[in-house]
């Protein structure tokens, strides 16, 4: 099964964090720009495939 995942990421630093859920993507992007003004940040939505846990 598919499930949504948000990746932030910065165009000069990189992926900022491990995909997420879309608040805490977002939150962790708010940080980031706070603390290095001028870096453009983004949220991409990403699938990720839900493996079952045993």
């Amino acid at each position: 099964m598919l499930i949504r995942g948000y990746l932030p990421r910065c165009r000069s630093c990189g992926v900022l964090h491990k995909p997420t859920n879309a608040d805490t993507a977002h939150e962790t992007a708010r940080r980031h720009i706070k603390a290095k003004p001028g870096h453009s940040v983004g949220v991409i939505p990403i699938r990720i495939e839900e493996r079952k846990r045993p």
